[in-house]
């Protein structure tokens, strides 16, 4: 290989700044760090700090995220994380019961932090509130629909007045 292609060393090798996901709910914040095979993680929360770095196996590839500030302060104690083969997945406990208008106020992170639509959670969702979604079995807040043609009004000069059937049929 030509030295300019050839592989740096872990020493070497500029760090990585990590593509988090997050999502939320009024006590928690779930982050998550996806990356195949992470190894030699490290998470460090402290009030309202949060740090991760990690290698990626068989690769020179190393991410690291230093004392981001989140968008308020944590519980350390009561916040979690873990690691598989995928991803890095960390738990944040809230100190305050409160829905954040996102995972850090610091604007030059905001390009390395998406949303983890399988996660979020609005602060008005029925599913989070507990309210039932479908209270009466589902069809009680469909009623103005009644058979959806008889509600579509204008429509009457389409096809000669009506909508006919098809011919020979009678």
């Amino acid at each position: 290989r030509p030295p300019h292609q050839q592989r740096a060393g872990r020493d070497t090798m500029p760090e990585l700044t990590p593509t988090l996901i997050w999502a939320q709910r009024a006590s928690k914040v779930f982050v998550t760090f996806e990356q195949l095979g992470t190894t030699d993680v490290k998470v460090s929360l402290t009030a309202g700090l949060f740090t991760l770095s990690a290698n990626v196996k068989d690769s020179d590839k190393s991410y690291k995220i230093e004392n981001m500030p989140l968008w308020d302060e944590i519980d350390e104690e009561g916040s979690t994380w873990f690691q598989n083969d995928r991803a890095v997945v960390i738990s944040l406990k809230k100190n305050k019961e409160q829905w954040w208008d996102g995972l850090t106020k610091e604007k030059s992170l905001k390009r390395f932090i998406k949303v983890d639509f399988a996660k979020w959670c609005d602060e008005d969702d029925k599913e989070y509130t507990g309210e039932d979604s479908f209270p009466g079995g589902g069809y009680d807040e469909m009623g103005g629909m009644g058979g959806m043609m008889g509600g579509m009004g204008g429509m009457g000069g389409m096809m000669g007045g009506g909508m006919g059937g098809m011919g020979g049929m009678d």
